[in-house]
């Protein structure tokens, strides 16, 4: 090969790469920014109270963020510290569960020792269980909508309410998907969500998404108060 026509073919791809860069970086951006349509503000039910933080971490594509969010139970909203420090509080039991604990049905006691919640698969639906653990009785059972996993289960201080964390995955077909997907890399957007159960009724309470198509994103909740 000819030097001139070395030198247009590097040059050729190194704007290709440029343009690629740029293009990935809009998308990250774009992804980053999913959270703030969202509506943050749902109708506080009496029943459950105290807040909850939600901790999710993105580091797959790009530097790592740290997301935080907060939910008022009492005020009925969902507020958002973006680029905060890690969790410093006392962690939850059960605050980030995988695939394996829900399949083990790893229980997850409450403070007060006579409750135990524990979370199960069965032909990739998820569901959630609540027993007695002096009696042995299943005492509630919830099943996460079709699609979703259940990726932490945490109490409330006074062992009444359980706190579960949904996840959806959806792959990232867009333009920025697809160059990360044909280097080998590619982007699974997470839709994160809570529902708050009574541990003993049949009473629950859905609440907003806290962050859509979070690009690789992990979860945790606590039960700060």
């Amino acid at each position: 090969m000819s030097r001139p026509n070395a030198k247009s073919l590097i040059l050729g791809m190194s704007s290709l790469v440029i343009i690629c860069f740029s293009i990935w970086t809009f998308g990250m951006r774009q992804l980053s920014s999913s959270t703030s349509k969202l509506d943050t503000r749902f109708v506080p039910d009496a029943a459950f109270r105290g807040r909850i933080v939600a901790t999710i971490i993105e580091r797959r594509t790009g530097p790592e963020r740290n997301l935080e969010f907060l939910i008022d139970l009492d005020g009925g909203e969902i507020s958002t510290s973006p680029n905060a420090q890690p969790f410093s509080g006392s962690l939850s039991p059960g605050g980030n569960l995988d695939y394996r604990d829900c399949a083990r049905a790893v229980e997850i006691r409450a403070p007060g020792d006579e409750l135990a919640a524990y979370c199960m698969v069965k032909d990739s639906r998820y569901s959630v269980g609540v027993r007695n653990l002096k009696s042995g009785v299943q005492a509630r059972e919830w099943s996460a909508s079709k699609g979703w996993r259940v990726s932490g289960l945490i109490w409330s201080a006074d062992s009444k309410s359980i706190a579960v964390l949904s996840a959806k995955e959806r792959m990232d077909f867009g333009l920025v998907g697809l160059l990360s997907a044909a280097s080998g890399h590619p982007i699974p957007l997470i839709t994160f969500e809570v529902t708050l159960l009574c541990a003993q009724t049949g009473h629950e309470l859905k609440l907003p998404v806290i962050r859509e198509d979070s690009p690789s994103g992990w979860a945790r909740l606590d039960w700060i108060q």
